[in-house]
């Protein structure tokens, strides 16, 4: 993972070193319907960067927006974050959602991250 500019960092935490076709086209249709292109986006498995952290992050990469698929613990000092619930920290909104097979796989959750991307991210 080398440092760079990106306008979305999407965080989550997967067993494999790669998410599942299925799983990545429908990161990547997130990340089209936040009006992002794809070559503006990075994705990071938690499981592989373990000591990863909101401020690395934010250091290293420079995001407009982090979406951290998950309940993972990416900050040390800050109070634990609510999922669907919008956040600004030096700059860069963050959201916490659900993770990302549930967001595949369970009712509602995907129209309940859109409808709060919508907002964060002045759509409406």
């Amino acid at each position: 993972m080398t440092s760079g500019t990106y306008k979305i960092v999407l965080v989550y935490d997967y067993n494999t070193a790669e998410l599942s076709l299925q799983l990545k086209e429908m990161i990547d249709k997130i990340v089209q319907a936040c009006k992002f292109n794809i070559q503006e986006a990075l994705y990071i498995n938690r499981n592989l960067y373990q000591d990863i952290s909101l401020g690395y992050i934010q250091n290293q990469f420079n995001p407009g927006v982090i979406l951290v698929m998950g309940n993972l613990d990416l900050s040390r000092n800050a109070t634990p974050f609510k999922k669907n619930v919008p956040y600004e920290m030096n700059g860069t909104k963050i959201l916490f959602t659900s993770t990302v097979t549930d967001l595949d796989q369970v009712k509602g959750e995907k129209q309940a991250l859109w409808a709060v991307l919508q907002r964060m991210l002045n759509f409406k």
